[in-house]
């Protein structure tokens, strides 16, 4: 047997198949194959045939990188994600990547949340769910004085990804987690 490393996409199917494992694929999310960077790396179709799974990471719309506050995984966009994915992968393999995880941008600079830390900041501020985003919301005054803005996942929002994996008939749903996320998911189910 070659190294993994010399196998063709085929071959380590068939290697895996072997061994009665399955290969597993993590995308980006795009919308249409004419995007930046990595995006062109990424041939769904090609992908679609040799996996057994893919899930593609339906977040970071906006990045934690940007200067700019924006949601994180909007509904509109998944959807496009979704509808872009048809014809090229299979909806029997693919999984929903759904974010459970929050940024909190205080002067142009984001930082990730747990959904714990979340909860903790929801005690002494107003949040609501934005029915349009799928994602909960809240802008406020920091310690500090300073504007901070935050985006993060809801019990709704999780149901609501949920319900999309459904209605496009994928194989499920799979979460991206930076830890403290039960009562969250508890909540969604």
């Amino acid at each position: 047997v070659k190294p993994v490393h010399d196998l063709t996409e085929d071959e380590l199917k068939n290697e895996l198949e072997k061994i009665n494992k399955e290969l597993s694929v993590t995308v980006f999310a795009k919308t249409r194959d004419n995007t930046q960077d990595t995006l062109y790396a990424q041939d769904w179709v090609e992908i679609g045939k040799i996996a057994d799974k893919v899930r593609i990471m339906a977040y970071d719309y906006t990045l934690q990188s940007s200067t700019i506050p924006g949601p994180i995984g909007p509904i509109d966009w998944i959807e496009e994600v979704l509808t872009y994915s048809q014809g090229k992968i299979p909806s029997e393999k693919i999984f929903l990547g759904v974010h459970l995880y929050a940024y909190l941008w205080k002067e142009e600079k984001a930082s990730a949340l747990t959904y714990s830390a979340v909860l903790n900041i929801l005690k002494n501020v107003k949040g609501e769910y934005n029915e349009k985003i799928g994602e909960g919301y809240a802008e406020y005054k920091c310690s500090d004085g300073s504007r901070c803005i935050l985006f993060y996942q809801t019990p709704e929002g999780v149901k609501e990804r949920i319900n999309i994996a459904k209605r496009y008939n994928l194989a499920g749903v799979s979460y991206w987690r930076l830890g403290g996320e039960e009562k969250l998911l508890e909540q969604s189910l």
